[in-house]
């Protein structure tokens, strides 16, 4: 019956967390080519991770030039971007952690 307790403050204390850091007019990961245009018709939407077990890392730390690479694949540059970081976390468990850069591809 104690463990109950337990779990129930561990589901509580369990949470996710989406830090919006900044806002963008454009971005971009490399040289900008004139005249390209983008194939790609949805938002452009990269990710730069790390996993945690209990407080520690175990893959390298987020990069937020990795996301924003991720998010300009097919894409010369982001319009509008927005970066955000998000935490998911279980107390003591892990969870993992994220750069998250979103905008519209040009």
């Amino acid at each position: 019956m104690r463990f109950v307790p337990v779990v129930a403050i561990a589901a509580l204390a369990t949470g996710c967390i989406q830090l919006e850091m900044a806002r963008f007019a454009r971005v971009r990961a490399g040289p900008v080519r004139e005249g390209h245009q983008s194939e790609a018709s949805v938002p452009g939407v990269g990710r730069s991770c790390v996993t945690i077990i209990t407080i520690f890392p175990v893959t390298s730390l987020p990069n937020l030039g990795d996301a924003v690479a991720d998010a300009t694949v097919g894409a010369s540059a982001l319009r509008n971007a927005v970066v955000r970081y998000e935490i998911r976390y279980v107390p003591l468990v892990g969870g993992r952690t994220c750069y998250v850069v979103e905008g519209e591809p040009e």
